[in-house]
């Protein structure tokens, strides 16, 4: 399987930047012809107004306060920045690498068949991928906060949050995300074919429940990687061993029936 190209995703959050910057260039070819024109003083006022919108445009687009992103500890240029994958913290060295790679979910070993790229689901709903393992570890999942809320991580960046006090830590090998002083993801890359997850899940396109909609209420997690595996119609406890190596590579879904099964991707 090639590796895919990665893209920063084109966030809505960041039109209004887009817009000022469009009105910074069109303010400065206008303040351009005012000056071929002879008329200096009209230009130095429209392309003060260009200086203005581009120095507006970059402030919000770096500022924490406009944007909860750039408090995740990417840097003031996190939106546009290219993410960083995570790197095994530990080789074999001379070692043979097993045949398999190794997923620990909430200290759950699942035993899959090597591969570039996983997804996993939840009664088809995909929540969490793990991407480029060639070229450094990227994780993409939809996560329930401590609240219920719901925080997407895309590529290694936070990208949304409903909820407050969303912390992102990084070292090179693990990727931990944390609210309220609570850890809600932590990936952690031990060895080439092993990775280490503890969190809670929400599918993206899951929507939920009309009563709990009704009355305001967060919806929980539906799958958990913390002291086992947990989901809606099985669990498995902390300290079991899965081997999926014999259906072949796909996407692993936890369905209702209470089975975790390899599918097509």
């Amino acid at each position: 399987m090639q590796p895919r190209i990665l893209t920063v995703p084109l966030n809505p959050e960041f039109l209004p930047e887009a817009a000022l910057i469009l009105a910074g260039l069109i303010a400065l070819v206008l303040a351009v012809r005012l000056l071929f024109a002879r008329q200096p003083l009209r230009a130095l006022g429209v392309g003060a107004i260009s200086v203005a919108c581009m120095a507006l445009a970059l402030w919000m687009g770096r500022s924490g306060w406009v944007h909860a992103m750039n408090k995740y500890g990417y840097g003031a240029t996190a939106a546009w920045s290219k993410p960083v994958g995570l790197i095994p913290e530990s080789t074999p060295g001379h070692k043979a690498e097993p045949p398999f790679m190794a997923l620990v979910l909430g200290n759950v070993l699942l035993r899959v068949a090597p591969a570039d790229r996983y997804v996993l689901s939840v009664g088809d709903e995909p929540f969490l991928t793990l991407d480029s393992l060639r070229t450094g570890l990227r994780v993409s999942c939809d996560l329930a906060g401590v609240d219920g809320s719901r925080v997407r991580v895309e590529d290694n960046l936070v990208i949304s949050s409903e909820g407050r006090d969303v912390r992102q830590g990084r070292i090179p090998s693990t990727f931990l995300l944390q609210q309220q002083s609570e850890d809600v993801l932590r990936v952690h890359f031990a060895e080439p074919r092993r990775i280490e997850i503890a969190g809670r899940f929400r599918p993206f396109f899951e929507r939920g429940s009309a009563r709990n909609v009704a009355r305001g209420r967060p919806e929980p997690a539906r799958v958990s990687f913390e002291g086992g595996i947990r989901w809606e119609g099985g669990g498995v406890a902390p300290g079991a061993t899965i081997d999926l190596t014999p259906q072949g590579k796909g996407r692993i879904d936890f369905a209702k029936s209470g089975m975790i099964q390899i599918r097509p991707n």
